[in-house]
């Protein structure tokens, strides 16, 4: 009688209907939510996939990357050349030396 009387019932038919019409959207949620985590773990905006543009933010950032890399490639400092020089005089050295064997 008191579940009745605090209109138990009828929270019990509103939660009951409200599950009825939105579990047939679950899949579609979940679906929808898996395709963005895909896009995060590629890298992409919703906008690159839809497009199949990159937005101006996204390629000014690329290109910025890209100039520092290839910085890095193109003049290495001199600290890494002398390791080079060592490393190579070093491996040079003992294959050349016929009586280290």
């Amino acid at each position: 009688e008191d579940f009745e009387a605090r209109g138990g019932w009828y929270l019990v038919t509103l939660c009951s209907v409200a599950l009825a019409l939105n579990a047939p959207l679950l899949p579609g949620v979940v679906s929808l939510g898996m395709f963005h985590i895909w896009l995060v773990f590629k890298g992409l905006t919703t906008y690159d996939y839809l497009t199949g543009k990159t937005s101006k933010k996204r390629m000014e950032r690329s290109k910025q990357s890209n100039d520092i890399q290839r910085n890095d490639i193109i003049r290495p400092t001199q600290d890494h050349l002398a390791d080079d020089t060592d490393e190579l005089g070093s491996i040079v050295g003992r294959k050349s030396d016929p009586g280290s064997a």
